[in-house]
């Protein structure tokens, strides 16, 4: 393959996985106000202010008829937005969370291809099949997570809720330079 083909396929791969991440229809990307306004508009609520210090931004609202949260974090400096962690519903037993996340990770691996790496482990004293499940989800005892090249990554948390994150590569890179800054300051 020459190289000028090589080169090609890379940027098509960047352009495809690093940047061009969305969530319904809304691109992880662009000032705050502007992506949390295109989430109003398609009848997300913002949640009350719980006086987190973290820049995030938190939502309500549905995709088709399933109730998300969503979490939309950004850049104080730039007021850019890097990430969208999505929350499906909280899941009553071990049965039908550990069901949510393999449909939907099925769903990333069609878009996206192979992870990057997958994990699906309990940490003893748990293990699968014991009939406490759940209470090693809440004791965070499991790691059930695959994330791919771009960061794009779906996890079950401690929450008893599947998260999946939308990352945009190039406004984290900023993220952390700001932080790094922060640092800096404070010493």
């Amino acid at each position: 393959m020459s190289r000028l083909l090589k080169l090609v396929v890379f940027i098509s791969v960047l352009i495809k996985f690093g940047y061009a991440q969305e969530f319904s229809e809304v691109a992880v990307d662009g000032n705050i106000n502007d992506v949390v306004s295109k989430f109003v508009q398609k009848g997300f609520q913002a949640k009350p202010d719980n006086s987190s210090s973290k820049p995030v931004v938190s939502l309500t609202g549905y995709i088709s008829t399933i109730k998300v949260e969503l979490f939309i974090s950004y850049n104080p400096s730039t007021k850019e937005v890097w990430r969208f962690s999505v929350y499906l519903p909280q899941a009553q037993n071990w049965k039908q969370l550990k069901a949510q996340y393999l449909e939907y990770r099925s769903t990333l691996l069609e878009k996206n291809g192979q992870p990057l790496t997958t994990q699906a482990i309990f940490t003893p004293p748990f293990m699968e099949g014991e009939g406490n499940e759940m209470e090693a989800v809440a004791a965070e005892k499991v790691k059930f997570q695959t994330t791919w090249m771009n960061k794009h990554s779906i996890a079950i948390t401690k929450y008893k809720q599947v998260m999946i994150d939308y990352i945009n590569t190039e406004n984290y890179k900023s993220y952390k330079e700001f932080l790094g800054n922060q640092n800096k300051e404070n010493f």
